[in-house]
């Protein structure tokens, strides 16, 4: 960050990875210079490509990697931002490079020294939160076989055609989840063709891109507690806001789609999760397991629990938690025990 103070992972810059096609058409490289633009806009985002620009004998054929970073120049550059803070490229090795291939050099620059092609490709999956695609062939269709296998959300866009198409309709279902991408928007994404479309309705679809993706970017914050009636207050009055307006997501274990493999779905849930929250109010079984599933995947976890008999003290906590920080509260003072929890996030935050 801006201060060079040690900001928690659970609170770090959000990574968007940028991939698709080497050649891509007007249309799909007008989009991505308009989504390049969008995302700079967004303080706290950095976006990772392969910096491909374009082939020596093809020059007006500009890349994806090129027409997203081009949009993002643009508008920081145009304010006076710095563009190291917001853009990393990864190179590879110029002695294994083609001859008749064009790299740009922009923000941080990563040389990917003796890596392989599928190397290069599996740190840029590796190294970022979510991905977006457009258009492309083969190596398209690499990097987003390996988001997937990788669970990581990536979106490739079927109005660009190409490869980021043919993903799209075989993954629909997966791709759609993560998002949140309505049928109806679907259904518009994928009878659109950009080439019909003017800049202003490009520029649109471009903006309505961007908020999915930031949307699936929100960071999260896993909650385990009982969920009976009894706690809800605790829930709504509480917890909730505090997440909430710490800029949180809160996932409980109750809205999730719990079917098949429990425990794997509770894995995913809480690696895909920035932090978590517990309450060990009761020592509540499935509280607790998972409680040592967040701990054995080092997410840094708020722990709350009701004082004894309504003083402020704690109750006696299980061997292995006594040493952890924990927040008390009383039922019914919702409004000092949401603002200790926002001042635990804040720390996590670096405020």
């Amino acid at each position: 960050m801006d201060s060079g103070e040690w900001i928690h992972p659970a609170v770090r810059p959000r990574r968007i990875g940028l991939c698709g096609g080497t050649r891509i058409r007007p249309e799909n490289a007008l989009f991505a210079e308009n989504l390049g633009s969008e995302l700079a806009v967004e303080e706290g985002l950095v976006l990772v490509t392969g910096g491909f620009k374009c082939f020596v004998n093809d020059a007006d054929r500009p890349s994806a990697d090129w027409s997203f970073i081009k949009g993002t120049c643009e508008w920081l550059r145009m304010r006076g931002h710095a563009v190291e803070k917001r853009i990393e490229t990864l190179l590879p090795d110029p002695v294994k490079e083609p001859p008749d291939i064009v790299r740009f050099k922009e923000g941080i620059i990563v040389n990917l020294q003796g890596r392989s092609l599928q190397a290069r490709r599996f740190r840029l999956v590796g190294s970022v939160d979510t991905l977006v695609a457009v258009e492309g062939s083969n190596g398209t269709k690499e990097i987003i076989d390996l988001a997937l296998a990788l669970e990581k959300p990536i979106l490739p866009l079927p109005f660009t055609c190409g490869a980021a198409a043919t993903r799209w309709h075989e993954n629909k279902p997966l791709i759609c989840e993560w998002f949140d991408i309505s049928e109806k928007t679907a259904r518009m994404w994928e009878t659109t063709a950009l080439s019909k479309c003017t800049e202003a309705q490009i520029a649109a679809m471009s903006k309505s891109v961007k908020q999915y993706l930031l949307h699936q970017l929100r960071r999260k914050c896993f909650i385990m507690m009982p969920f009976g009636s009894d706690f809800l207050p605790l829930y709504d009055k509480a917890i909730k806001p505090a997440i909430e307006t710490s800029g949180f997501l809160p996932i409980r274990t109750d809205q999730l789609d719990l079917v098949g493999d429990v425990v794997a779905a509770l894995h995913g849930a809480i690696r895909t999760s920035a932090c978590g929250l517990a309450v060990i109010t009761g020592n509540n079984a499935n509280v607790m397991y998972e409680l040592g599933l967040a701990h054995a995947q080092g997410k840094h976890v708020i722990l709350l629990c009701e004082f004894a008999d309504g003083r402020y003290i704690l109750p006696a906590l299980p061997y292995d938690l006594r040493n952890e920080s924990v927040v008390g509260y009383r039922g019914g003072e919702w409004a000092s025990l949401e603002q200790a929890i926002r001042a635990v996030l804040d720390k996590l935050k670096g405020k």
